[in-house]
């Protein structure tokens, strides 16, 4: 007889569990996989659309970044720590002037101070009272409704009475779009931009002796080829369209991108336009069910004459997007 042990093979072959520090390993090289894939690619989004998904998520690549770096650093993991921190360098930058509040926007509002306030109701919610006592409780001047079908039209009886003109255009898809207004309106239209033909409005309101030209618009979200192409027409026919207009301008509307996105800067490039958001903080608005996943896509866009003084997020209404609340003035000329 061959051998003299009495021990079964298996046992001589069986695999070791895996241990904490493999474990550990694992979820740091996932990490720098995910972090680095996506930074990278959200600088291509122009090239491919799903490309341009992944530069909305700035902040939470930046997150990821610094919390597995730190991890890194505990563990005296130094060539890992120096990458996180790179991306951590990379995700920073182009968020930064989202990031710090400036401390003038807690000065005292000017006595001709406007108040915008967007608000992407969701078709589907039903929570009409929430957003009734919120458009009646913040006093806006004027406000841009979104994803507003014949139901929502009819809740707004009581909101009109404090907003009494408007222009409306409402659908029973995601993309009908009212504005109401505490001032009379010059004049007012439904237009459509781009090649998806879904409405925006658009009114040119005198505010207390100060005409502003107000487009509320909506396109559609990036949620395949088609649609990401026809955002990017929409949203470059909007910035043909405000070159065209005189005077003050003020930009409303769930944009369906973010600050950092490549067509939302040529956007803001190519208008001139400022973005209100830039020395508030970071103010995320959607979606309102995912923290973690949290994303600044409800907009508002001043021409340079008008000036941010405070710009909110508002509470949950119960829809999947909070709202949008901005204060601003007309700067005097130089």
């Amino acid at each position: 007889m061959i051998g003299t042990s009495k021990e079964p093979l298996l046992a001589k072959t069986k695999a070791r569990p895996l241990s904490w520090t493999g474990l550990w390993e694992a979820f740091v090289y996932l990490g720098a996989g995910v972090a680095f894939v996506c930074t990278t690619t959200g600088f291509l989004g122009r090239y491919w659309w799903v490309f341009d998904l992944t530069s909305h998520f700035r902040i939470q690549y930046l997150a990821l970044s610094v919390s597995i770096g730190a991890l890194c650093v505990l563990r005296r993991r130094w060539r890992l720590s120096f990458l996180f921190l790179i991306l951590a360098i990379v995700n920073v930058l182009p968020v930064s002037p989202y990031l710090l509040r400036n401390s003038a926007s807690n000065a005292k509002h000017p006595p001709n101070t406007i108040r915008a306030v967007l608000i992407n109701v969701h078709t589907q919610n039903r929570r009409f009272d929430r957003v009734r006592d919120f458009t009646l409780s913040t006093k806006p001047d004027f406000i841009v409704l979104e994803e507003v079908n014949s139901e929502w039209l009819q809740s707004l009886r009581e909101i009109k009475k404090a907003l009494p003109y408007s222009v409306e255009a409402a659908r029973e898809d995601n993309f009908g779009i009212v504005l109401l207004s505490r001032h009379p309106l010059i004049n007012s239209e439904v237009i459509h931009l781009g090649g998806a033909e879904v409405p925006s409005v658009l009114a040119r309101i005198d505010v207390r002796g100060t005409v502003l030209t107000v487009l509320g618009t909506h396109p559609l979200p990036p949620g395949g080829r088609e649609y990401s192409q026809l955002r990017k027409e929409q949203l470059a026919a909007i910035a043909d369209f405000l070159n065209r207009q005189k005077g003050s301008k003020v930009l409303l509307g769930d944009l369906n991108t973010t600050p950092w996105n490549h067509y939302f800067r040529q956007l803001v490039e190519g208008t001139g336009l400022t973005d209100s958001a830039r020395g508030f903080g970071l103010q995320p608005t959607w979606p309102t069910s995912v923290t973690v996943l949290r994303i600044p896509i409800d907009h508002c866009l001043l021409s340079p004459d008008l000036k941010a003084v405070e710009r909110t997020i508002g509470p949950n209404v119960g829809s999947d997007h909070f709202p949008l609340i901005v204060d601003f003035v007309a700067q005097p000329a130089n």
